[in-house]
Formats: structure tokens, C-alpha cells, sequence
């Protein structure tokens, strides 16, 4: 993916001292992860470990063999991010990598079952090619997968021709319309924002689960089944969510109303900045915002009805798990706090007001992994039609 060395540039500015490289007696450098979920923080620490095997051309020439053991991954997210680890050093130094683990998945990580990582459990360089391509193209049984270049942006139709593959996809797995219609326009429109803002690739990743009943609550008819929507978009880029946004308000002295009153919440939440939420927290929050823009031109208004969509699908989904990673916040999208006013703000907070008062406390976290760029993260569980 174009810009995808950002994510291990990131890496050499930190400190890998606590990192050991072990030779074995079959002479393979081995990574052996001690945790049982793999998250950003066990992400963080493989990334770290083969950039620091890389950096020496001695090791370099070794297999390595990263040894996850019985695990359970996060999230999507964890998987994808993982896939992009192996996919990058595989391409940029034609490396015999092997990834083993013994994985439990649920409704929200079935998706490792296509996960390209398969081809990895075995150490053979031969795989190298087929890992790449199966990384940038699998639409297959379940699984959607599909690599758009920043190019692909001529193409006026893109948007169009994603939500109807999309839609398409999951009609095939009884999926109710109204559902299709609100992720197929959830997709079509993070894919417009990475190709057109950032200028670089997007990578979408979904899967839809088997059939899941719910529990062994007696309320609930036997005949009603479930199934997983798992939705990973990201994009590599030294532009995080909020940064243009920032630049235009510091920028431009005359800006349409609606960002004039932009400028009016910045001083009213610049009263609770904290250790919590900071200045580009507030720029998150307020590029999620209905008519706002961070294209360079003042006279530009945007229109995302990403949030609107989201709250849509949340409010029929039976449980989901939303939120976008970008540089080291996670922004979390939970349909109790996505409520417009009269005037289409959204506080993302319990009074429902922006204007005066900042995000609840649980929209916003910290990462202990660095993204550049942005990455979403979307997980449906939704009653299947029929």
C-alpha cells in the first residue's frame, strides 16, 4: 500500500533495546508472543521486533518464525494490522516468514478464517507471491477484500460501482436491505474520503460470519439467527483525522458560518482541555461534524453522513463495535451519543450539546499503537432476514 513505510518509520524512533533476538537450533530468529489476546499492544511489539531484525543485515538473512500460541485477536483491526505487518517485509525483502497460532475466534473475529496469515504458517518462500496477491484481492465465499489505489480516483464510477459490489455481497448472505443500503454507503463514503483527502490507497476488508443464535436466553425464538457484519478500511498517511480541518480554521479568516461557530466551541472546550482531551481531540470530534470540511478551499462545506449512517446501522444491530484509530486516539462511535440538535451538531456527549461542552469520556482513548493515517474499525452483529 502507498505510504504503508510510515507505519515502521514510526517504529524506528522507539526504543527497542528490551527487544531480544533469539537464534534457535534450526537457526530461525523467533518471536514467541507471552499474551493471550493479540492488540494493538502485541501488534506494537511484532511490528517493533522484525523492523529491528531488518535493521541488521546479519539477521536479516535468517527465517523467522513468530509464534503467537493460543490467542484470540481483539478485533478485525488486529488482524488486518498484522496481515500489513507480515505483507510489508515479505515485499520489501522477500523474507521466510512464518506466523503459527492456535486462534478462538467469535462473531466479531470469524473473519481470521480467510485471513491471508494461513499461507504463513508454513516457512516457504514460494508463498511470498500468493500472500501478496490473496493481501491485495480475495472475494471469495465470505470474504471481501480489495485494495483501491490512490489512481483508481479517475474513475468517476468508483463510488457507485463499490456500494453496488457491496450491496451485491451481502444479498447473497440474506442480509436485509436496509442494512445492505446503509454499509454499502458507509463503505462507498470512507473510501472517497481516504482515495480523495489523503491521495494514497485504501484497503477494505469484509467478512460476514455463519449463523449464530443468540445465547440461551428462553425469550429468544430459536429461529432467529444472527450473523457478523466485520468491516476493516484503512489508508496510510501522514494526514490524521482533524489536521486539515485545524489548518483551515488557523488559516482562513473568512469562513462560511457554520465554521465561525467552529471557532466559538474550540474556546468553550479549550476550558476542559486535560490529559484526557486535548486540542486534536477536539478537531476529531468536530471533523465528524454535518457540512464540515477540511479541503483547502473556505467556501467548501462537506456532508458526511458517516455518523447518521452509523448510528442507523448500530441502532438495528443486536451488538457492534465501531471506532477509528488515527494516529494515537481511538475515536469510539456509539449511537447513544450521536444525537443532531436543531442545528445538525452532534455533541458525542450526554447534554447532546458540541457548541459547550466536550466528548463523554468514553468516545476518546489512547492507542498504544501509533497509526498514520486512519483506520476503522466496524463490527455489526445484525438479525438475518428469512
Amino acid at each position: 500500500m502507498h505510504n504503508d513505510y510510515l507505519f515502521f518509520e514510526t517504529s524506528k524512533k522507539e526504543n527497542h533495546d528490551k527487544l531480544k533476538i533469539n537464534i534457535n537450533k534450526d537457526k530461525h530468529i523467533c518471536f514467541n508472543s507471552k499474551s493471550k489476546e493479540i492488540g494493538f499492544r502485541e501488534i506494537k511489539r511484532i511490528r517493533n521486533f522484525l523492523n529491528k531484525v531488518f535493521s541488521n543485515n546479519i539477521y536479516s538473512k535468517f527465517p523467522i518464525d513468530v509464534n503467537l500460541g493460543h490467542i484470540v485477536f481483539e478485533d478485525k483491526l488486529s488482524i488486518v494490522l498484522l496481515e500489513t505487518i507480515c505483507y510489508y517485509f515479505i515485499r520489501e525483502y522477500n523474507c521466510s516468514l512464518r506466523v503459527t497460532y492456535c486462534c478462538s475466534s467469535n462473531i466479531l473475529t470469524e473473519g481470521i478464517k480467510y485471513s491471508p496469515l494461513q499461507m504463513l504458517c508454513v516457512s516457504n518462500k514460494q508463498n511470498n507471491d500468493e500472500y501478496k496477491k490473496k493481501s491485495s484481492w480475495d472475494i471469495k465465499g465470505e470474504h471481501f477484500r480489495r485494495l483501491l489505489r490512490a489512481s483508481d480516483n479517475e474513475n468517476k464510477m468508483l463510488t457507485s460501482n463499490i456500494m453496488q459490489d457491496i450491496d451485491s455481497f451481502l444479498k447473497y448472505f440474506s442480509i436485509m436491505k436496509d442494512h445492505r443500503d446503509s454499509i454499502s454507503e458507509v463503505v462507498a463514503e470512507l473510501i472517497d474520503n481516504a482515495l480523495e483527502h489523503t491521495n494514497s490507497d485504501c484497503l477494505i476488508d469484509l467478512d460476514v460470519t455463519h449463523d449464530y443464535i443468540k445465547g440461551n436466553d428462553k425469550t429468544i425464538q430459536t429461529d432467529e439467527t444472527y450473523r457478523g457484519i466485520n468491516i476493516v478500511i484503512i489508508n496510510f498517511s501522514q494526514r490524521l483525522i482533524g489536521e486539515q480541518l485545524k489548518q483551515k480554521i488557523s488559516k482562513n479568516k473568512e469562513l462560511p458560518h457554520r465554521y465561525k461557530l467552529i471557532i466559538n466551541a474550540y474556546k468553550n472546550h479549550s476550558k476542559y482541555w486535560n490529559d484526557n482531551y486535548c486540542e486534536d481531540d477536539f478537531f476529531i470530534v468536530s471533523s465528524f461534524q454535518h457540512k464540515i470540511s477540511g479541503r483547502d478551499d473556505p467556501s467548501v462545506t462537506g456532508g458526511t453522513g458517516l455518523t447518521k449512517l452509523l448510528k442507523n446501522i448500530e441502532e438495528k444491530s443486536e451488538a457492534y463495535n465501531c471506532y477509528v484509530l488515527s494516529g494515537s486516539r481511538v475515536f469510539y462511535f456509539d449511537h447513544n451519543f450521536i444525537n443532531y440538535d436543531i442545528d445538525n451538531w452532534i455533541g458525542f456527549n450526554q447534554q447532546n450539546d458540541y457548541i459547550n461542552y466536550p466528548p463523554d469520556s468514553e468516545c476518546l482513548y489512547n492507542s498504544d499503537l501509533f497509526f498514520p493515517g486512519t483506520a476503522y474499525n466496524l463490527n455489526f452483529v445484525i438479525k438475518r432476514e428469512g
